[in-house]
């Protein structure tokens, strides 16, 4: 599934074949999505645009310093960003439940971080692996300027994740419990079921007219999962992830998070 205009999408910025993706997004690709280069990775352009969006919209949250300098030399930013990535995937894996710090110390070693004593880089190396990790779950959306000894996230108004904050301390617990430190990050199913209503609507009938026309419903597009269709009375306003096609990337069971 593409992305609409709705959300931004241009058909025109859409990698048609796999011929026009360099070998640093290819491999992303690879990667990110469990699938094979054999098998091809026509119509998966998309991914590489929305990472770029999403990057540049983060973009106070990393510096070409916190990088080794040998890493992507002579490349741009984004195609450097996409090696990192790649790295912390392949860690994850071998290493199921390692934590914030010790992936940033093998990254170290691997000469894809820069080496540093300074305990404000180091801060600053953290926060990056932090966000890598918000930006390839789409668990959440990590604080371009997070608070001074905290993780912080943005949730744009959506009840998930529950909390905003998790002490930095959290980097050296393993990767899941670091997540739960945010509280609750997906809605329970409500079993508080009425018998008195009187007004009903047919399925058939909700689309994005009928929420926007009739019950006076704003959509706010969200970059997480865990706020899909959060829905706040007050405003009223329904939150909709914005990248659908992020869910189809992550089909196969090699994907970095099976959907």
């Amino acid at each position: 599934m593409v992305d609409t205009e709705a959300v931004g999408y241009d058909p025109s910025l859409e990698l048609k074949t796999s011929a026009q993706l360099s070998p640093t997004q290819m491999r992303f690709i690879e990667l990110f999505t469990g699938r094979k280069a054999e098998a091809g990775f026509d119509g998966l352009g998309y991914l590489i645009k929305d990472f770029r969006r999403l990057l540049t919209a983060q973009r106070s949250s990393y510096h070409d310093e916190l990088l080794h300098p040998e890493l992507g030399k002579n490349q741009e930013l984004f195609e450097r960003l996409l090696q990192l990535m790649c790295s912390v995937m392949v860690i994850n894996r071998q290493s199921i439940g390692i934590c914030i710090q010790k992936l940033k110390h093998r990254l170290v070693d691997d000469r894809v971080l820069q080496m540093s004593k300074d305990p404000e880089v180091e801060m600053k190396q953290q926060h990056l692996l932090f966000s890598v990790l918000g930006w390839l779950t789409r668990l959440y959306t990590p604080a371009p300027t997070p608070e001074p000894g905290h993780l912080s996230i943005i949730t744009n108004g959506a009840k998930y994740p529950a909390r905003t904050t998790a002490d930095i301390t959290k980097v050296h617990r393993p990767i899941d419990e670091l997540f739960r430190a945010f509280g609750e990050s997906l809605p329970q199913r409500n079993t508080d079921r009425k018998d008195d209503i009187h007004l009903k609507f047919h399925v058939s009938c909700m689309n994005v007219a009928t929420l926007t026309s009739l019950a006076k419903v704003q959509l706010i597009w969200v970059d997480t999962i865990s706020a899909h269709l959060d829905f706040d009375p007050t405003i009223p306003a329904l939150y909709l992830f914005r990248t659908p096609s992020f869910c189809h990337s992550q089909s196969s069971q090699d994907a970095t998070l099976p959907l």
